[in-house]
This record gives C-alpha cells, structure tokens and sequence, in this order.
C-alpha cells in the first residue's frame, strides 16, 4: 500500500461510473457507503479518502479532456482500490487525444472510441495482464428493472453503437470476473456489495498484527 506523505499508510477507493444515470448511487454512495467505509478504516487507525473526482463534474468537460489526466494520476493513487458501476449509459466518448497525452500515455492507443468511463476501467483493471489475480476492485452493473426505474428510456437516448460498446464492456466484465461482478436491484444491496468487498480487501491488505 502507499505511503501517504511518507507518514502513515492511507487508504484511497476510487469511484468510476457515468454521470447522468448515476445520480442516485453517487449521493447513496457518499451519504449511506462511505460513512461506513470510513468507520472500518479508523478501526485499523488509516486515513480514508472516497475520490469521485467527476462528482458534479459537466460532460462538456468530460468530453474537451479537462478532467482525463487527473482520472488517471488518481486511479494510480487509489490502487488497488476501483470500484466500477454501470448502468444503461456508456458515457462521453473523448475527441482525439493530444499528441502530447498519447505520448505520455501510449496504452491510449488501445482505447480510441471508447468512452471516458471505459477508459477508466480499462486503465484500473482489464489492460492488467492477469487481473484474476488482482485484489480490490469490484463492478457493480445495475438491473435492468432499476435501471428503467432510474434512468428511463435509455434505449432511445443511446445511440445504437453506444448500446452495443456498453453491452460488450459489460459481458467482458462480467466474463473475465465473475467473482468480482455484482447484479444489484436496489441501492441497499448496491451499498452492502460494495461494504463487503471492501472488508474483505482491508482485512487482507492491512491484517491485524495480532492475527
């Protein structure tokens, strides 16, 4: 785990999802999850920090590149700790990538067309060679019930292509990490999966000296 300041270890979870469908797991998620996730980290004496870094954040922004670097220098920060949601958005596809973001970044390449949020996850967890074997990361995909209960009529907003790359990043998820890959149908079980996993995670990054 890193070191934060050199002082004492600290615990950081970062969050990706999409914005506009999500407002009702991001404001569950701050007021219901992180109180809790908070509460395990002082038990061990860590400093938590929940990074939601597009949190409010405009998709005009999303999409002329302001927030991307600091996505990607924050999901550094909070490894292993990601936590990935999906809904029935895809999310902004960026245009081009700066030369100067390419050459600094050259994974980048891998990821033309994809959305924001893709990236986000793609970065975190699927470019790993063998993620399996990662801990502290965990998708959450919502119901479609819920989804048509919170976000309606998400077929006809979407385009055609956006719902097919959703699809797709779905199934490769769900594929590749069943055991890390969460269905939930209401916001209590979406907290709960999300408290769960993250116990598990702490106990085994920072084990009780005493066990």
């Amino acid at each position: 785990m890193k070191e934060n300041t050199g002082l004492k270890p600290s615990v950081r979870v970062y969050l990706s999802s999409t914005f506009a469908d999500m407002h009702n797991e991001r404001e569950y998620y701050h007021r219901n999850v992180v109180p809790r996730l908070s509460e395990l980290c002082r038990k061990k004496g860590l400093p938590f920090y929940a990074v939601d870094l597009r949190d409010g954040i405009a998709e005009e922004e999303e999409e002329n590149g302001r927030v991307f670097p600091l996505c990607i220098t924050e999901i550094d920060r909070c490894r292993p700790f990601f936590i990935g949601i999906l809904g029935n958005r895809y999310g902004c596809v960026p245009g081009e990538f700066s030369a100067s973001l390419t050459k600094s970044m050259p994974w980048l390449e891998d990821c033309r067309d994809k959305s924001i949020t893709e990236i986000e996850m793609y970065y975190g967890v699927l470019r790993d060679a063998e993620p399996e074997e990662r801990d502290g990361f965990l998708f959450l995909l919502r119901s479609r019930m819920l989804s048509e209960e919170f976000y309606p009529n998400a077929d006809a907003l979407e385009s055609e292509k956006d719902r097919e790359a959703l699809h797709a990043l779905k199934e490769t998820i769900t594929d590749r990490f069943p055991a890390q890959s969460f269905s939930y149908s209401t916001l209590e079980e979406f907290g709960n999966e999300i408290v769960s996993a993250f116990s598990k995670w702490l106990g085994r990054a920072f084990p009780d000296r005493s066990a």
